[in-house]
């Protein structure tokens, strides 16, 4: 990487002076205001010189396409300038690039006003593509109904994980006036409804939505509900839109289910199963899973998962089972199963510095904490379902909220706005490729103020160009 943008520099400055191309867009650190008050130009060139030109350019330029200069990492170097450096390939079909924000709202005690009694918290998602932006806004638009409904409340049937703010305040206004009349004890309540997003191709966009609730009491609960959306229109997919046959799909799925729990090789299922909460009627038991909200296509095949103490008890949590693609060849549609990864890739956080203007292909722009530095993050190769989640650092990292995803990033980059706050890491990248999942942690050099990412175990795997 390193070499190859020397050799980029030492073309810019060979080029400097030629007009940018259409081809990418600038990721620019500033953009130059327009000359107001250009002069004219001095002389004005017939149209039989302008045509004598435009053939000598052409000629120019069919004689640079059959010997096209190429760096050794794939560029291709364009000969009307800088702003022609594009990534050879470079996919404008990249699927769906999904934004998360997290928002936390807090409330506190009716009397003294300072001991916090209710915390609630909440993800927004925005989508978009450039290929289908119509189906990007509709899924927006549902996505942000849901959590409009959450928020609001509909807990006409008593689901807690839908008593919305009003009702949740008012809960623990309550507890809190009971436990201070020496009724209870006091404690802290909290509703959360965060979101990850599991999937963003061309064909399909997968959420899982994560609830969870405490109103005292020795735990709270919990529920991940999978929305799906068709990527072509932006339509919420059922069972019955996934396959031909709607209970064809469910007997297979079912089929499989049993499978996996009697050959159980590693002992996963029978370590969360408990027969006895469903009267060992597994047929039963999977058939009433066979809901929307309990399944998805990932990325590794078909997941159907349990709530808690659906099939266990609640120390043993949902149960995923997750059935290979080629057990339901016949019964799901071949569109909502995900193309293999053919390529591998390598990221690097690159200084915006060192990188010319509209030298690059900028997929989006990304913001991980306002108060953080920018960087350029570059992939090479192609990386699928590529999130940035923040986190925290203790023995380990946890990672906390999905700040960003997109289903596929080839040969381009993402302008990163990312707020490091000390040496330990405090952002994660997650990525397929053909070599399988990747995790890597991004922390701050304390030497230059590159960023460094490493994998899990803490090996140096790429900087930021060692901050030049």
């Amino acid at each position: 990487m390193k070499k190859s943008l020397c050799l980029l520099l030492a073309m810019v400055i060979m080029l400097a002076g030629c007009a940018f191309s259409g081809k990418t867009q600038a990721a620019a650190a500033s953009t130059a205001e327009p000359a107001a008050n250009a002069e004219p130009a001095a002389e004005t060139v017939q149209p039989e010189e302008n045509a004598e030109a435009a053939a000598a350019d052409a000629a120019v330029t069919d004689e640079t396409a059959d010997s096209a200069a190429m760096t050794e990492d794939g560029y291709v170097i364009s000969p009307i300038g800088p702003g022609g450096i594009t990534p050879e390939g470079t996919d404008a079909e990249r699927g769906m690039t999904i934004q998360l924000e997290r928002t936390t709202r807090e409330a506190f005690d009716p009397v003294t006003g300072e001991e916090r009694i209710l915390t609630f918290t909440w993800d927004t998602v925005q989508v978009q593509s450039d290929v289908n932006p119509d189906a990007a806004a509709k899924i927006t638009e549902t996505m942000a109904s849901l959590e409009e409904e959450w928020y609001n409340g509909t807990d006409e049937e008593g689901d807690t994980f839908m008593f919305g703010y009003s009702a949740m305040l008012g809960a623990a206004e309550s507890h809190y006036n009971s436990a201070a009349e020496g009724e209870g004890m006091q404690a802290e309540f909290y509703s959360a409804r965060t979101v990850e997003a599991l999937r963003a191709d061309s064909e399909i966009c997968v959420f899982n939505v994560h609830y969870e609730v405490y109103m005292a009491g020795a735990h709270g609960s919990y529920l991940d509900e999978a929305v799906c959306f068709d990527a072509r229109t932006g339509e919420r997919l059922t069972l019955a839109s996934v396959g031909p046959d709607e209970e064809a799909l469910k007997a297979q799925l079912v089929s499989e289910m049993t499978a996996l729990v009697n050959e159980d090789a590693e002992g996963y299922y029978s370590s969360r199963i408990d027969p006895e909460l469903f009267e060992n009627d597994y047929q039963a038991a999977f058939n009433a899973m066979m809901r929307d909200g309990a399944w998805y296509p990932g990325e590794d095949g078909f997941h159907v998962a349990s709530a808690i103490y659906e099939l266990g008890p609640y120390a043993a949590g949902p149960v995923d089972f997750v059935i290979p693609y080629e057990k339901l060849a016949a019964s799901l549609d071949a569109r909502w199963i995900p193309a293999a990864a053919a390529q591998t890739a390598e990221l690097e956080f690159m200084s915006m510095e060192m990188v010319p203007e509209g030298s690059m292909d900028i997929v989006d722009r990304v913001t991980v904490g306002e108060d953080g530095g920018t960087w350029l993050l570059f992939c090479q190769g192609e990386a699928l379902n590529l999130s940035i989640w923040t986190g925290s650092f203790g023995e380990s990292f946890i990672p906390q909220s999905q700040a960003f995803f997109c289903g596929s990033l080839r040969d381009a980059a993402l302008q990163v706005t990312l707020e490091i706050p000390g040496d330990l890491p405090s952002a994660m990248l997650r990525y397929t490729d053909a070599d399988g999942l990747h995790e890597l942690l991004v922390s701050m050099s304390g030497e230059d103020g590159s960023l460094i990412l490493t994998d899990l175990e803490g090996n140096p795997v790429a900087t930021a160009d060692e901050g030049r």
